[in-house]
């Protein structure tokens, strides 16, 4: 019996801790107050004369008291009257409602917090934003755009940089900034525009040209300061029709501005230079111009690269400019002998040894590196306007022959056009494709990776068949060549009716 008096008592106490309902938690203690210390998810919007409900999350999650008491505090022209927790409106307008929850801060003392809601007219949801611009120069630009329909009950348009590209883009309000030439990805938002509770969004291109800051010389015009950058050379592999040697990307850095001439080397300007006019297509051919245009305006062709060196060197000293080639150690081309026929003549590894020098303040020509860059004007795609595609309204080649990526044909003109009579790329340089093939310093190499200012080997790569590189296709040429990337080749010596030049200088 004694035994199971002990057994019950211990029973009984169990049970009195587990049916313990007391609000002491056991202790003996008041249980531990947590207080509110936000309201959150209230409603922003709503439509006149539908009812609101009105809700919020009451944090933390395991607030003592978390029951909210809705009243109207300013109803503003929307005659807003609240029963319970539902809100109802007769106009559009603004509404402040206040939120309380009794015994929320401490025991005894209220949370409150103030809301303002906007009461709309019948929504009508944003279906699209037209009217964006599609191109603007460097410097600023104001964004605008049409939201549609017109009676949206939010037409606030809210500007981002989705992809700043080349351009170094940037937005404040609805002014956008940019820097360089190239292609912006802007994103325009409107706010709650797509439904009561979701954003509409749209994103879109801008094309950024530069108004060109030049240089003017007496003797060959204008020259367009291209200021320093880093640019993907080359093909991808996508890009259809490629040259085999001008496959493969690779990034170069160029760390210094220069200046290129706006136009290819006229037949006027080489003839007041040289004397000659070496060029096939001469007012007295059977290719006579074309009124207005007139021959002297044509790019000069039927120039070996060596003539283009000499032109660079001789214009140089007529500018009292510091020559950039020199060969044998002097920089008079009067004074570097015979002009090599072939890479057999006895001059052709003098001249296979020909130099820049540093510093110098004349002209040149352009590495290939400075010339694809030029020619891209911040584009990545096969040609500089920004398309994988080409018309011969856009510039002068064979647009008769294997086109390129579903281009339609168009006139093969047989013959050079006068410089500038297409538009000019972003960095304001005309006929960058197509006209006459433009000589480049380089000696033909193979891509070997990423690099910075590089200006290829400085002695060929097989001394009796090196050649020198040439860029941007011809009259005669189909638009494969043409792409910014795409490289042609041949020995320095070598002249045609369609290789000519264009100047650069530091």
């Amino acid at each position: 019996m004694k035994k199971f008096v002990l057994i019950l008592t211990a029973s009984i106490l169990s049970l009195g801790i587990f049916a313990c309902d007391d609000g002491t938690n056991g202790t003996g203690t008041d249980p531990v107050f947590v207080a509110v210390t936000s309201i959150t998810g209230v409603p922003t919007g709503g439509v006149k004369e539908e009812p609101l409900t009105l809700t919020g999350t009451v944090n933390p999650g395991n607030a003592t008291n978390k029951t909210i008491v809705w009243s109207v505090k300013t109803p503003g022209t929307t005659g807003a009257d609240i029963s319970g927790n539902t809100l109802t409106t007769t106009n559009s307008g603004t509404v402040e409602v206040t939120a309380t929850i009794t015994n929320g801060i401490a025991e005894g003392t209220d949370f409150t917090d103030d809301f303002t809601i906007t009461i709309h007219d019948v929504f009508v949801a944003v279906s699209d934003i037209t009217g964006l611009p599609s191109a603007g120069k460097a410097g600023n630009l104001t964004l605008s755009g049409t939201v549609n329909p017109a009676d949206a009950t939010n037409k606030t348009i809210i500007w981002s940089v989705k992809s700043a590209g080349t351009t170094g883009a940037t937005i404040e309000g609805s002014t956008l900034t940019t820097t360089a030439a190239g292609d912006a990805g802007i994103t325009a938002t409107i706010v709650n525009g797509l439904t009561m509770t979701s954003n509409f969004t749209k994103d879109f291109t801008i094309t950024i040209s530069i108004d060109p800051i030049t240089i003017t010389s007496p003797n060959v015009g204008e020259l367009v300061r291209i200021s320093a950058g880093t640019f993907t050379m080359g093909s991808p592999g996508n890009e259809p029709g490629r040259f085999g040697f001008d496959e493969g990307q690779h990034t170069v850095t160029l760390t210094k501005d220069f200046y290129m001439g706006k136009y290819e080397v006229t037949q006027a300007q080489y003839e007041a230079v040289m004397g000659t006019n070496p060029s096939y297509f001469r007012t007295n051919n059977i290719y006579p111009p074309e009124p207005p245009e007139i021959a002297p305006n044509r790019p000069v062709e039927c120039v070996s690269w060596y003539d283009a060196i000499i032109f660079c060197n001789k214009l140089s000293e007529i500018e009292e400019l510091s020559p950039v080639y020199s060969i044998g150690g002097k920089t008079d081309p009067d004074e570097w002998g015979d002009i090599p026929t072939s890479n057999i003549h006895p001059n052709y590894a003098t001249w296979s040894a020909a130099i820049m020098l540093g510093g110098a303040t004349g002209y040149r020509l352009p590495t290939q590196a400075e010339w694809e860059y030029a020619c891209r004007a911040g584009t990545a795609t096969a040609f500089n306007w920004g398309t994988n595609q080409i018309t011969t309204d856009q510039a002068n080649f064979n647009g008769t022959t294997n086109l390129y990526n579903g281009s339609p044909a168009g006139v093969y003109r047989e013959k050079p056009t006068e410089v500038g009579s297409f538009e000019p790329n972003n960095w304001g340089l005309y006929d960058m494709h197509g006209n006459v093939w433009e000589w480049c310093w380089d000696w033909v190499q193979t891509f070997l990776g990423n690099a910075t200012d590089p200006i290829g080997p400085v002695y060929p790569q097989d001394p009796i068949t090196g050649e020198r590189e040439k860029r941007g296709g011809s009259w005669g040429t189909d638009a494969v060549r043409l792409r910014s990337a795409a490289r042609s080749d041949n020995t320095p010596n070598f002249d045609d009716w369609d290789n000519g030049f264009r100047l650069v200088r530091n």
